[in-house]
C-alpha cells in the first residue's frame, strides 16, 4: 500500500452550524463541501468531516472505551506560542503547555467535547517558556 496521508477525520456533532462556527473561529477552517447531514471543513492540509447527530451523547468514560481519544495538529514552535495567545483572545480555555519529553502540547475542547491537541516538537530556547 502506498498511503500518502490522512485524508480527513470524521466527528459526530450535535449541530453542524455550531461546530463549523467553532472550527472557523479557532482554526480558520472553511467549508469544503456540504451534504445534507455532513459538512467537510478544513484547509488545504487538514479536513474534518462533521456528521450531524443531534441525539448523540458523549462517551461516558473515554478512558474505558475503545475510541479515538483526540486529534492532534502539529505546528512550529513560533505558531504554538501564537496559538496560545489567539486562544486566550477567543476565550477558549486550555491548560498550560504539557512537556511530554519530546514535544509541547495544549488541549482544547470543541462544542461537543472532542479533544483537540496542538503540539510542537520545537524546543524553546534557553530561558524561553513554551
Amino acid at each position: 500500500m502506498d498511503l500518502q496521508h490522512i485524508d480527513h477525520i470524521g466527528l459526530n456533532v450535535r449541530d453542524l452550524a455550531t461546530s463549523y462556527k467553532f472550527y472557523r473561529a479557532v482554526f480558520g477552517f472553511d467549508i469544503v463541501h456540504k451534504w445534507t447531514t455532513t459538512w467537510m471543513v478544513g484547509n488545504d492540509m487538514i479536513r474534518l468531516g462533521l456528521f450531524q447527530r443531534p441525539k448523540a451523547g458523549p462517551v461516558c468514560n473515554i478512558d474505558e472505551a475503545l475510541s479515538i481519544t483526540h486529534v492532534a495538529f502539529r505546528m512550529s514552535g513560533e505558531a504554538f506560542g501564537q496559538a496560545q495567545a489567539e486562544l486566550k483572545g477567543l476565550g477558549v480555555s486550555f491548560d498550560p503547555p504539557e512537556d511530554t519529553g519530546i514535544a509541547f502540547s495544549i488541549f482544547v475542547l470543541d462544542p461537543d467535547g472532542h479533544q483537540i491537541e496542538l503540539t510542537t516538537y520545537d524546543r524553546p530556547a534557553a530561558g524561553e517558556a513554551a
